[in-house]
């Protein structure tokens, strides 16, 4: 297979994305509107994050494509009770920030922007009964599907519109092992006990009893 920075230097068409605006700031990425089509966001990563030498963690870049990548496929491929609350994963595109991973744009239920986070809903009191039981819906998704999650946390969930689904939760990041040694992937043992514990601390944060999807 050809390196990308090998692909990178004779492709005659790239992106520009470092003069567009950041429309939303994760630990490690940022998302930009995908310029060419308004139902797509591209991530990339985030150039602040840097070594002591001043080079982007190239390798952690890559796992990180590729986990997130394999898991996407894996999940779509298959009849995992989870797939219907994965944000639609497009593709990649060569930009002048480096890969993006393309992805299908969670719109607000208002169509002014993003998709509402979780923490957006908890501080501005928008989760009623209707919306708590959706939402653990999707977590109770998550806890039956065999897929590996990094974390599932107030920022990783939005609430909003897709063309492919249309009002709802979706899950937009977190997906695949962030650890060094993928052992999730390899222990359904510890792939549980994790999301467990990472849906343990989201309702807490949120403020929902966890007899709500611990109960049985």
């Amino acid at each position: 297979m050809e390196r990308w920075a090998e692909v990178r230097e004779r492709s005659d068409f790239m992106i520009e994305l470092r003069e567009n605006p950041v429309i939303a700031l994760g630990s490690k990425r940022c998302v930009y509107q995908h310029p060419f089509d308004e139902d797509s966001i591209i991530k990339v990563w985030r150039g602040d994050r840097e070594n002591s030498n001043g080079k982007c963690l190239r390798y952690r870049q890559r796992q990180d494509l590729y986990r997130e990548w394999r898991e996407m496929v894996r999940v779509t491929t298959g009849k995992d009770p989870a797939f219907p609350y994965l944000v639609r994963f497009k593709g990649y595109e060569l930009t002048d920030l480096g890969i993006g991973m393309v992805f299908q744009k969670v719109s607000s239920p208002d169509g002014d922007g993003l998709g509402w986070t979780l923490d957006y809903m908890k501080r501005n009191q928008i989760i009623d009964c209707e919306l708590e039981f959706r939402l653990l819906e999707l977590l109770r998704a998550v806890l039956r599907s065999s897929i590996v999650v990094a974390d599932i946390g107030p920022f990783n969930i939005l609430y909003g519109k897709t063309k492919s689904y249309g009002l709802g939760f979706r899950i937009v990041d977190g997906i695949g092992d962030k650890t060094l040694v993928p052992i999730m992937r390899f222990s359904s043992f510890i792939r549980k006990r994790r999301k467990i514990v990472a849906v343990s601390r989201l309702l807490h944060t949120l403020g929902i009893s966890e007899d709500n999807i611990f109960k049985d």
